[in-house]
């Protein structure tokens, strides 16, 4: 898993090298013609912004990348390997724990979307919608806002989502966790 992590953080690397060469030379072709000083030339720069704002996003998956990768040398500590070969095991039922999160999730973002969107902001499209439910796990809610747009639905709404998503669910990822991690030290104490 290293050296694909290598692989892609270098791939990454280059990318950005050749997206900084386009630019340099873009630019330098549009200066070296003179017509910049000239108010009447237009130079459309749209092209090289948008590189600009994708070398950035570039660099800041791989510098997350390079961070990542600091774990490859915290792994010869004992504690450190236990947690990362915790997540290890905890995979496939992890996948397949958020495969069942996922559709309840979209499923209520969908609901809420039909239910607010006339009169909350929060739920205008879909995407704020999952929005506003990720920030409603987190506790920042406003319960009157839609319990005003639709105050038959909204608390059958809002407390089934929570006794769901947040008791049910967060719950199930936590024994999932849990279950991996005593396995991971049961065999480490072996």
């Amino acid at each position: 898993m290293w050296n694909y992590l290598d692989v892609l953080n270098l791939s990454l690397f280059v990318v950005v090298i050749i997206f900084r060469i386009i630019m340099t030379i873009t630019l330098e072709q549009m200066f070296d013609t003179g017509n910049f000083k000239s108010n009447a030339a237009y130079f459309n720069l749209q092209g090289v912004a948008l590189m600009a704002t994708q070398e950035i996003n570039i660099n800041a998956i791989n510098m997350l990348l390079c961070w990542i990768k600091t774990l490859k040398y915290l792994n010869h500590f004992d504690r450190i390997h236990q947690l990362s070969e915790t997540l290890v095991r905890a995979a496939a039922d992890t996948v397949l724990f958020m495969i069942m999160f996922l559709i309840i999730f979209f499923g209520y973002a969908q609901a809420g979307y039909m239910m607010f969107s006339a009169d909350v902001e929060g739920f205008r499209t879909i995407f704020r919608s999952m929005e506003s439910l990720v920030l409603s796990i987190l506790g920042e809610f406003d319960y009157s806002q839609i319990e005003r747009s639709n105050r038959h639905l909204a608390p059958l709404f809002f407390f089934s989502y929570m006794l769901l998503v947040f008791f049910v669910l967060l719950n199930v990822f936590i024994a999932i966790i849990s279950s991996s991690f005593g396995s991971v030290r049961e065999a480490a104490a072996r």
